[in-house]
């Protein structure tokens, strides 16, 4: 090859190597991702250009968009939740419920949700006899419930009780009138109580707004009184009282601690046993209950007046028995 021939080859490989130190910057072996993604990139989307602004839209607020914690009370397909948690009529407005002021709900609430119910739809179930779910807090219940006697008042309400199971310490008392639904509920020591919020019906509701709240949501909080105390008596190991025997398992000392620590001889307070007498049943301890658990110790409790009982046992309709001994138990409320 003759040395003018070479000359342009050469002149060509010093470009590429030019063209290349200017592709690649120094230190780099590759090029890097965002410049790859940009070579894939339309020319103009490469260039310098001001990333334009996200539209300023407003969102489109739905009712569950106000639902601030789980609702108290929902009964499935009848209740429509429109704002759980609420905390003032003044606020409601904003959160979408046109004329607020024309809600009744008392200034001592201070939470509650507020709810429309299909009234026709609950009527339907309570007047089917069936058990119905609710739904209280966010756990499921059936509600079994019958209509009370007389069944209507004069002004059209019928009145319906019973219990939520499983809790068989729950009560139930609701009304039921043409445009409202209200009553209280109790379970597990709290108060639930439905109200009407207003008495003109909402158009989009087919029914007037309702309102409910726990005993936990009122200020002041009201005294409560409840709860109290029980004695354990013991017959004589050839005494077999008369009545009925509820025996005292492991399921029952689990449920209520304090029958079973009493009835071991784990929690002796004698000092607060009524000892106006040595004869049989004589008295082994005390406890307490609180007043979620006042349902519970009803099981036990007899209904008869405990003087009526004797050394033989008689004058009692129930007792409860453990591990071969015999007890009465004695209950004390405090109010």
């Amino acid at each position: 090859m003759t040395p003018f021939r070479t000359i342009p080859i050469l002149l060509l490989l010093v470009v590429c190597v030019l063209l290349v130190a200017g592709c690649v910057s120094p230190g780099q072996n590759s090029p890097s991702p965002l410049s790859a993604a940009n070579a894939s990139m339309p020319e103009e989307a490469t260039g310098i250009l001001p990333i334009p602004s996200p539209p300023d839209v407003t969102p489109v607020l739905t009712f569950d968009f106000f639902s601030s914690g789980t609702p108290l009370i929902d009964i499935p397909g009848s209740t429509t939740t429109i704002i759980s948690g609420a905390t003032s009529v003044a606020d409601l407005k904003t959160k979408g419920v046109s004329h607020p002021e024309t809600l009744d709900i008392p200034a001592k609430v201070t939470r509650y949700d507020l709810v429309a119910f299909n009234i026709p739809a609950i009527r339907k179930q309570l007047e089917s006899g069936q058990d119905f779910p609710v739904r209280i807090r966010g756990k499921d219940y059936l509600a079994s419930v019958s209509r009370r006697i007389p069944a209507k008042t004069d002004d059209g309400i019928d009145t319906y009780s019973g219990q939520l199971s499983p809790d068989e310490c729950s009560d139930v008392t609701v009304f039921l009138g043409p445009d409202q639904f209200f009553g209280t509920i109790i379970l597990k020591g709290e108060h639930f109580e439905i109200k009407r919020g207003e008495t003109e019906t909402r158009a989009e509701y087919g029914s007037p707004l309702h309102y409910i709240y726990s005993n936990h949501d009122l200020v002041p909080a009201p005294a409560r009184l409840c709860g109290g105390g029980f004695e354990a008596y013991m017959f004589a190991d050839n005494v077999t009282p008369q009545g009925t025997a509820i025996v005292l398992t492991e399921k029952d000392f689990r449920e209520f601690p304090e029958i079973g620590a009493v009835i071991r001889g784990e929690k002796n307070m004698t000092a607060t046993c009524d000892r106006s007498s040595d004869r049989y049943p004589y008295c082994i301890g005390a406890g307490r209950f609180s007043c979620e658990e006042a349902c519970t110790i009803g099981r036990y409790i007899d209904v008869t007046d405990w003087r009526n009982t004797t050394n033989f046992g008689s004058g009692i309709t129930r007792y409860v028995t453990y591990d071969g001994k015999n007890y009465y138990l004695k209950i004390t409320w405090t109010s």
